[in-house]
């Protein structure tokens, strides 16, 4: 013989039971949400630890290439922009043109390339207007 349960306490059962299980899938997705938060918090001390350094790196290569050594080196239409004052990251210490004598020297010995000397010797480039043209 069947034993009859009134629907109310079937339907309480349930609930007891949806409840439970919602209690711990929230507890769950809490601690999941502790660990994300904690590898966040690594990741985000890691990438400032990286800015740090690369700031150090810019620097460094800021004063570098500002120097005569980079000049030296080959670089002399860059270090050339850069007395000129057109360099593209402003240093703190802009030398004037007289501070390379061998930039004197590769102008009188027209070492300099074609080009070089600035530019407004770089040939133009003209403009080349994709999609479809205009209907005359």
């Amino acid at each position: 013989m069947a034993i009859l349960v009134s629907p109310r306490l079937k339907c309480s059962a349930r609930m007891r039971q949806a409840m439970m299980g919602l209690s711990n899938r929230v507890e769950s997705v809490h601690r999941a949400d502790m660990w994300y938060r904690e590898r966040l918090s690594v990741i985000a001390a890691a990438i400032l630890r990286i800015r740090a350094r690369m700031r150090v790196v810019i620097q460094d290569a800021t004063a570098y290439a500002s120097s005569p050594e980079w000049y030296a080196a080959g670089n002399s239409r860059l270090y050339r922009l850069h007395l000129q004052g057109a360099s593209v990251c402003r240093t703190r210490r802009q030398q004037p043109l007289c501070a390379a004598p061998a930039l004197a020297a590769e102008h009188l010995s027209g070492r300099v390339g074609a080009g070089a000397s600035g530019p407004d010797d770089r040939p133009r480039r003209r403009r080349v207007l994709r999609g479809c043209p205009r209907a005359s």
